[in-house]
């Protein structure tokens, strides 16, 4: 990987830290855009035109729609200086001391906000995909033919329309993660979350090529 002008070290010895750190907080986000977003796409396709499906429509939208800066400070007024819940930079609390559990548990508290905010545009483009793909799946003639035969709804959705409806989502996850990722490089920065985004961003102002 070369030198570091910065750093005067191999770039191999410098990324390997904020590696880990974007790893984790792009995979913690991921877990959160799909337990949330994948029900509530089949829930909003099921119920589809009512008023639970129309509010979470425009909600997805606002959510995809606003970019992540403006989310993250939003998040930081919000949670960090008004109602001081979470931590407002790093990823871990200055001189803390304990246990693994006990540090691991510091380090996702500092990781809630930054995962919240990545979480919402994630969540708002995947809903979208589920919504559209499970109601393309319960217009099919299999559903209608289980529908038939008398089988519940839950066992409709769940067991039959689920399987299939799931498969166009997996197309888009190579986009959708480097999406979470290139919007991670931005909220890595405002949270002074020492990951790959803020390394990134500190060695184009640096000149630091390698």
């Amino acid at each position: 990987f070369g030198y570091s002008t910065q750093y005067q070290r191999p770039v191999i010895d410098v990324i390997g830290s904020p590696m880990l750190n974007t790893i984790l907080l792009n995979l913690l986000t991921m877990i959160v855009v799909f337990v949330i977003s994948v029900p509530l796409g089949i829930l909003t396709a099921v119920r589809k035109n009512g008023v639970f499906d129309k509010a979470v429509q425009v909600v997805t939208i606002i959510g995809y729609s606003i970019p992540s800066f403006i989310i993250a400070l939003l998040a930081i007024f919000a949670f960090a200086v008004k109602i001081p819940i979470f931590p407002i930079s790093g990823v871990r609390t200055a001189g803390f001391e304990g246990n693994s559990f006990q540090m691991a548990l510091d380090t996702l508290w500092h990781m809630a906000l930054p995962v919240i905010v990545m979480s919402i545009s994630g969540i708002g483009g995947i809903t979208r995909y589920v919504r559209a793909a499970m109601i393309d799946v319960l217009r099919m003639d299999y559903i209608k033919t289980a529908r038939a035969k008398g089988l519940s709804q839950p066992a409709i959705i769940w067991k039959h329309a689920l399987r299939n409806s799931v498969t166009p989502v997996v197309t888009v996850l190579g986009p959708i993660a480097a999406g979470v990722l290139t919007g991670g490089f931005v909220v890595e920065n405002i949270f002074s979350i020492p990951g790959m985004g803020r390394y990134f961003v500190q060695s184009i102002q640096n000149l630091d090529y390698t």
